[in-house]
């Protein structure tokens, strides 16, 4: 990934953080500007702010899980790093377009020069053992 395209991602994770954030406050704001005026009681007000609070912390929880599931797809489809076989999933997602498929890339790089890493340091290793 290019420094553009890590900045361009860094910068939509911020502005979902501060959307969640500034999304939570404003309904605690509304919600305890109803309590102060007597609209809500207390337990309407608790049970609404802890409601959205899970509701964010939720939806939180299904991204990250949705992005790690992606990443954990992509390590679990080498069957052998010295091989470099990649399932077809993985294959898939780095066909992709948007940062998912360059991630599935990266990754697939990462793993492939790992593997020659690794075959090269296998070949040294019988090399010396024969002599």
């Amino acid at each position: 990934m290019n420094i553009q395209k890590k900045k361009a991602l860094r910068n939509k994770l911020i502005i979902s953080i501060i959307l969640s954030f500034l999304a939570t406050s404003l309904w605690e704001i509304f919600t305890l500007t109803l309590l102060q005026k007597g609209t809500i009681n207390t337990l309407v007000a608790s049970i609404s702010i802890i409601g959205v609070l899970f509701f964010v912390l939720g939806a939180i929880g299904v991204t990250v899980r949705y992005f790690l599931g992606k990443i954990i797809h992509i390590f679990s489809g080498i069957q052998d790093v010295t091989d470099e076989a990649i399932d077809l999933g993985a294959n898939r997602l780095a066909q992709r377009n948007d940062e998912i498929g360059e991630m599935a890339r990266s990754m697939q790089e990462t793993f492939s020069s790992i593997g020659k890493i690794v075959k090269g340091i296998r070949k040294a290793s019988d090399e010396l053992s024969e002599v």
